[in-house]
């Protein structure tokens, strides 16, 4: 075999396994590259969480609401009953009047 007919051989080789590679793991090499380029353009992004200076819990007086059995408070007491709502029989958006919206989430179960 020629010296030239084996470097085609080797290319041919390169190539397949690149492709073959590419076929499995192209998308997961592309968004792995993507976030690496993301982080080098914003470096908020590297950012890491830090434990909070503060831990009390708010004084301020909000509204008591129940929804589903489950009783929460909301920290502002101007809700807009025309514009809460609940969707679908498991879900509530409530709205304050100050344009404020809250995806019902629950907070803690209350034994009564």
């Amino acid at each position: 075999m020629s010296k030239w007919m084996r470097v085609l051989v080797g290319l041919g080789i390169a190539v397949l396994a690149c492709g073959i590679y590419l076929w499995f793991f192209g998308v997961q090499t592309f968004m792995a590259l993507e976030a690496r380029y993301i982080a080098r353009k914003m470096p908020v992004v590297k950012k890491v969480p830090v434990e909070l200076p503060d831990l009390s819990a708010s004084q301020a007086s909000g509204k008591k609401l129940s929804y589903f059995g489950y009783e929460f408070e909301v920290p502002w007491d101007d809700i807009d009953e025309v514009k809460s709502r609940t969707i679908g029989g498991n879900k509530a958006i409530i709205a304050s009047s100050l344009g404020m919206f809250c995806p019902y989430g629950v907070a803690h179960r209350v034994n009564s």
